[in-house]
C-alpha cells in the first residue's frame, strides 16, 4: 500500500489529535508544532521505506522515534545492506537533522520479548515521572530487547539522572542515552 499525501495528512492529524491530551500542561512554546514536525518526519521516513522497498518494513523489526527533528532507529534487520539502506532513507528525509542508528543485526525479536520490552518501557516512564526538575514529556523512551533508549533535549545532569533511573528498573540490561544536551 502506497501512502498518499492525503492519507499521510489525515494520519498526521489523527496522531496530533490523539496527542493533545499528552501535551496539556506542557509549558514550553513550540512543543505542539515540534510534535507535528516530529510525527511528520516519522511518517515521511516510513513512506520512504515503503516506497523504496516494502520488504524493509515487512521482514524486519524496525522502530522509528523522532524527537526535535532527530531520529532514533532501533530494532533488528537481517543484513548490513538493509540496515544501511534504512539509515540512508532516514538521513535523506526532509527536516531530519540527525540519525542515531541503533539497529541491530539479527532476526526480529519474539512477540514475548516485545511484550516484555513494552512493559519495561512503561516501568521506565513511570520511574521518570518521579524525578525532580525533569519534564517527562520532553523525553521519549523505547525498549528493544531489554535495551532502553532515552532520547530528548535535556541538560547533562538531567540526562545522567534519567539514565540512572532507567538503569535501576528490574529487567533492563542496558541504557543508551541519545540526548541532545542544552
Amino acid at each position: 500500500m502506497r501512502l498518499t499525501n492525503k492519507f499521510k495528512s489525515w494520519l498526521a492529524i489523527g496522531v496530533t489529535l490523539s496527542s493533545l491530551t499528552a501535551l496539556q500542561g506542557c509549558s514550553s512554546s513550540g512543543s505542539f508544532s515540534q510534535l507535528i514536525d516530529d510525527e511528520t518526519i516519522t511518517l515521511d521516513i516510513t513512506a520512504g521505506l515503503n516506497d523504496n522497498n516494502k520488504q524493509l518494513l515487512l521482514n524486519n523489526n524496525l522502530h522509528i522515534l523522532t524527537n526535535n527533528s532527530k531520529v532514533l532507529l532501533s530494532g533488528q534487520v537481517r543484513t548490513d545492506v538493509e540496515r544501511n539502506k534504512i539509515v540512508a532513507i532516514a538521513a535523506e528525509t526532509a527536516s531530519v537533522q540527525q540519525v542515531y542508528n541503533q539497529i541491530r543485526l539479527g532476526p526480529p525479536i519474539s512477540f514475548e520479548r516485545a511484550s516484555k520490552d513494552s512493559w519495561l518501557t512503561t516501568k521506565v516512564k513511570t520511574s521518570i515521572l518521579n524525578l525532580k526538575d525533569i519534564e517527562p514529556l520532553k523525553v521519549k523512551v523505547i525498549t528493544e530487547n531489554a535495551e532502553v533508549f532515552l532520547i530528548g533535549r535535556v541538560t547533562k545532569a538531567q540526562g545522567d539522572q534519567l539514565a540512572e533511573a532507567a538503569r535501576y528498573v528490574v529487567g533492563v540490561d542496558k541504557v543508551i542515552k541519545v540526548f541532545e544536551y542544552r
